[in-house]
């Protein structure tokens, strides 16, 4: 049901945001909203009944609600768009800077927080160090946003540093307790996608520096409007892209390999997980998306519209190859594969 809804919305989203028509968008926010609520509710009831309760377990339900939470304010601010009843009495560009913290920080950083803790272990053959790290960066991302999204809502300044400091603290606890995990491997050498995830992890710190000094900047002056750009591109591109890409290429070859392969184990010979995929393809997303994100930051910092056009090109080409990566491992779920 959940997926169903979430589809349909999406669609309506693309539709209205084409052709400049809130309603349609205001209606796909509406069924997007009603399949994001059953997500929660569905994430809540399982974290309930389950007996973890660790900053990895907690990271689900938190994840969700900030997911749940984005959402609606998208519908409200795609509402106040189209029908003048639904107004919200808050500058618009400050409800939009708080949309994109609670999706992006609220959803994306909270799952990793916690989920890192347990896939980075397990892909590298180590333990998770400094439990209490991990715990200070989760809670330290939550203070963060309750406090950033209101002042970024309100325009209060004391509420925006305040929240920058709670979550470049947070980010700075999770990449400390990350480092310890990471020092704890028996895999000594890293892969391509463990590689793009510690990658992304150093883009993440990057952006939290950036967001202190946003928050110290006049609004509405070049410089500042730049920094703003650099800084979605950091998080976006450098941080979320490289972590979650990353992790996919480690995910998505399991996956398929305990599909394909699983139930073959003992009956006849069957490839390892890591062959699955190209380590060239894997290699030439790294160099390309890495070099799509230097040259756009680059591009942004000189006011250049060709080094940006160049860093954009770079990341379509990363973009392909990681792509077509991808549809070379899910390929093995129809035409398994002897050794």
């Amino acid at each position: 049901m959940h997926l169903g809804l979430h589809a349909a919305g999406a669609a309506g989203l693309v539709v209205g945001f084409l052709f400049a028509r809130f309603e349609w968008v205001a209606g796909g926010g509406v069924l997007v909203a009603a399949g994001v609520g059953i997500m929660v509710s569905a994430v809540w009831r399982t974290f309930l009944r389950s007996e973890r309760r660790d900053a990895a377990a907690w990271s689900f339900p938190l994840a969700a609600s900030w997911l749940g939470a984005t959402v609606l304010l998208g519908v409200l601010l795609a509402l106040s768009r189209r029908w003048s009843w639904a107004t919200l009495p808050l500058p618009v560009t400050g409800l939009l800077q708080a949309h994109a913290h609670l999706g992006l920080a609220g959803f994306f950083l909270t799952l990793l927080q916690g989920t890192a803790f347990q896939l980075v272990p397990m892909f590298t053959m180590g333990e998770m160090r400094r439990p209490r790290l991990v715990w200070a960066g989760l809670l330290g991302t939550q203070l963060g946003l309750l406090l950033l999204a209101p002042g970024l809502a309100w325009r209060i300044e004391r509420l925006e540093h305040l929240g920058t400091l709670a979550l470049a603290g947070g980010l700075a606890c999770s990449g400390e307790a990350l480092r310890a995990t990471l020092a704890s491997r028996r895999r000594r050498k890293l892969d391509p996608g463990i590689r793009a995830f510690v990658t992304g992890s150093g883009f993440f710190a990057v952006a939290a520096m950036a967001g202190l000094a946003l928050v110290f900047l006049p609004d509405g002056t070049e410089l500042g409007l730049r920094a703003v750009v650099a800084y979605g591109i950091l998080v976006i591109g450098g941080g979320l892209g490289f972590t979650i890409l990353g992790m996919l290429c480690k995910i998505v070859p399991f996956l398929v390999w305990m599909r394909a392969y699983g139930p073959r184990v003992g009956k006849q010979p069957v490839p390892v997980a890591t062959s699955l995929a190209s380590r060239r393809f894997e290699n030439g997303w790294f160099a390309a998306h890495l070099a799509g994100i230097v040259l756009m930051i680059a591009g942004v910092a000189v006011s250049s519209p060709f080094i940006m056009a160049i860093g954009c090109l770079a990341l379509a080409v990363g973009g392909g190859l990681f792509l077509v990566n991808t549809l070379r491992v899910v390929a093995h779920l129809w035409r398994p594969q002897r050794p």
